[in-house]
C-alpha cells in the first residue's frame, strides 16, 4: 500500500502542475486576446520631441485598432492631437496624457472615421476641470461635408446640437473659461516677405515650441488638410487621406523627420483601384520625393492587413528610407 501511495503522489503532483500551467498559458492568452499588452507600453519618452499613435485603423473598425489619431509630445506633455478618429478617447487615457496640456487640435476630414471622438475628449476635458480654451483648426466646408465651425456647433450648440449638454463650451454666455475655438482654415496662399526679402508661409499656429502650417491634401481645395508640424529643426508632416493628384506637396514634405501617410488600400486587389487614396507605389514617390528621415504608415484599413509584404516592396521600390508600420500606441521619435 505504501509503494502505491509513493507512486501515485508524483503523478497527482504532475497533473495539478500540468493543470496550472495550462490556466497560466490561457491567462496570457487572454491579456493578449484584450489586447492588454500595449497598456503597459503606452507612455512615450519624456525627453523632446515624440509622436504617438492613438488609433492605427480605418472606418471599419480592424479588431485592436482604433480609428485614425495622433498625439504630438513635447518633454512628457501631450501638446498637440491631430484626428481623433473612433476609440481614440479611450487610447487617450491609456497613454497617461493630459487634457490640461493639449494646445490645439488638428483635423485632416471633417468626417466619421477622423472625428467621431470629438464630443468623448471634449466631455472628459470639461469634467477633468480643464480651464484654458482649446482652438480647433480643420477644412472649410465641401460639398459633402460641413465646414469646422459648422461641425463642432452642430455638437454643441445649446439649443440644436446633438450634445446641448456640453453647450457651454461653446457659448459665449457660459461661465466657464473652457472653451472650444473651432476655426475654418482654408489653404493659405498668403505670404509675408522676412528680412532676406525671402517668402514664407505664415503659420496657422505658433508658441515658443511649435509652427503649424496647413497644406491642400485633396484635388478639391480645402476639402482635405496636411499639416506641417515644426518644434526647432524638427518637422513632422502628416498627409490625412492624401489624393494622388494633389500638387506642390513637396514644399510642405520635404526632408520630413517623420512623414505620416494613411496606408488604406493595397498595391493590388479589387480596392486598389479606389481614387481618393494613395497606393504603396505613389506613397513612395511622394517619401522619396520629400527624402523623408521616416516614413509611418497610419490608418490602415482592414483591406490592408495581412499584405505588408506587398507592400513594403511596392514603397521599397521607390523609397529606401525607412519604413514603420503603425500600430495603435507606438512611438516615434524625429
Amino acid at each position: 500500500m505504501q509503494e502505491r501511495l509513493l507512486y501515485l503522489q508524483p503523478t497527482d503532483y504532475n497533473h495539478k502542475m500540468k493543470i496550472n500551467l495550462r490556466m497560466r498559458i490561457n491567462f496570457i492568452l487572454l491579456l493578449l486576446a484584450l489586447n492588454l499588452p500595449a497598456a503597459f507600453g503606452a507612455q512615450c519618452p519624456d525627453q523632446g520631441l515624440q509622436l504617438q499613435v492613438l488609433g492605427s485603423g480605418g472606418s471599419s473598425l480592424s479588431p485592436g485598432r482604433a480609428g485614425p489619431g495622433y498625439i504630438i509630445w513635447y518633454q512628457g506633455h501631450a501638446r498637440i492631437l491631430v484626428d481623433i478618429g473612433p476609440g481614440t478617447a479611450m487610447r487617450f487615457r491609456k497613454t497617461g496624457a493630459r487634457f490640461n496640456d493639449l494646445e490645439t487640435v488638428l483635423l485632416t476630414q471633417v468626417n466619421s472615421a477622423h472625428t467621431t471622438d470629438l464630443a468623448a475628449f471634449m466631455s472628459a476635458a470639461a469634467n477633468g476641470g480643464r480651464l484654458q480654451p482649446l482652438p480647433i483648426y480643420g477644412p472649410v466646408a465641401s460639398k459633402t461635408t460641413p465646414s469646422t465651425v459648422s461641425f463642432v456647433r452642430s455638437l454643441f450648440d445649446q439649443k440644436r446640437g446633438a450634445f446641448r449638454d456640453l453647450g457651454s463650451l461653446v457659448s459665449p454666455l457660459g461661465t466657464q473659461t473652457f472653451k472650444l475655438k473651432p476655426h475654418n482654415t482654408p489653404v493659405v496662399s498668403k505670404k509675408i516677405v522676412t528680412g532676406e526679402n525671402k517668402n514664407t508661409n505664415i503659420p496657422i499656429f505658433s508658441n515658443a515650441i511649435f509652427k503649424i502650417y496647413n497644406f491642400n491634401a485633396s484635388d478639391k481645395k480645402g476639402e482635405k488638410l496636411g499639416w506641417l508640424i515644426k518644434a526647432g529643426t524638427k518637422k513632422i508632416v502628416f498627409t490625412g487621406d492624401i489624393q494622388p493628384n494633389t500638387k506642390n506637396l513637396k514644399d510642405f514634405t520635404s526632408n520630413a523627420d517623420i512623414l505620416v501617410v494613411h496606408h488604406a488600400i493595397p498595391e493590388s486587389g479589387p480596392n486598389s483601384t479606389e481614387k481618393i487614396f494613395l497606393s504603396p507605389s505613389a506613397i513612395g514617390s511622394i517619401a522619396y520625393k520629400a527624402q523623408a528621415r521616416q516614413l509611418v504608415l497610419g490608418h490602415r484599413r482592414f483591406v490592408t492587413l495581412g499584405k505588408e509584404k506587398e507592400t513594403t516592396a511596392a514603397i521599397k521600390s521607390k523609397f529606401s528610407g525607412l519604413l514603420q508600420f503603425a500600430n495603435d500606441l507606438d512611438c516615434f521619435t524625429p
